[in-house]
């Protein structure tokens, strides 16, 4: 995937996975972005994804003089191979609901940084197994993109311990059984 996209091996790949949707929060990412990638050249933003907002996000990139530094894939089918190559997993969304790519990122053993919204803080307790900011806070996704770019140590706990968390709470037999009595409960009544 590095080789395919044009990515030196000296590079860290911050990246999204998701809708190109003003939902999805891509603004603030790339608003972050832009602080961090006047500082530092060993990181590259890969966005994985289509929809509506493609277009306004590339003006973006280039309004914030980042282009060099981000990569747009468009919509892909190989998601697993894409999660490997990060380094660290973002979602800056600003509405979510369970949050599967950050499942597959923990899964993975990848440290994922998301907002707390919906669905996501059942899946990642903040500084357990992942790194959770406020939605809509490019300040705060660029200090967490900073740390876990830089603290290899941290990284890596949270990313072994995300692995632990769906291992433990969120097996395909897990969520069957707890399903199962959710409609148990409800057909009771």
């Amino acid at each position: 995937v590095r080789q395919e996209l044009g990515i030196s091996p000296g590079k860290k790949i911050v990246g999204v996975v998701a809708r190109l949707h003003p939902v999805k929060g891509h603004t603030y990412l790339l608003q972050a972005m832009s602080s961090i990638l006047g500082e530092r050249d060993d990181l590259v933003l890969v966005v994985v994804g289509s929809g509506p907002e493609k277009d306004n996000l590339i003006r973006e990139t280039q309004r914030l003089g980042i282009s060099d530094g981000v990569i747009f894939t468009g919509f892909r089918r190989d998601i697993p191979e894409l999660l490997a190559a990060f380094d660290l997993m973002v979602l800056p969304s600003l509405s979510e609901g369970q949050g599967l790519v950050v499942m597959e990122a923990m899964a993975m053993k990848k440290p994922v940084l998301a907002s707390r919204v919906g669905g996501v803080p059942e899946l990642v307790t903040h500084e357990v197994d992942g790194w959770l900011v406020e939605p809509a806070d490019p300040a705060a996704l660029a200090d967490g993109i900073r740390l876990l770019s830089t603290d290899l140590q941290l990284a890596a706990r949270l990313g072994a311990a995300g692995r632990n968390t769906i291992e433990t709470k969120f097996t395909a037999r897990l969520m069957a059984a707890k399903t199962a009595r959710i409609y148990k409960t409800v057909f009771s009544r």
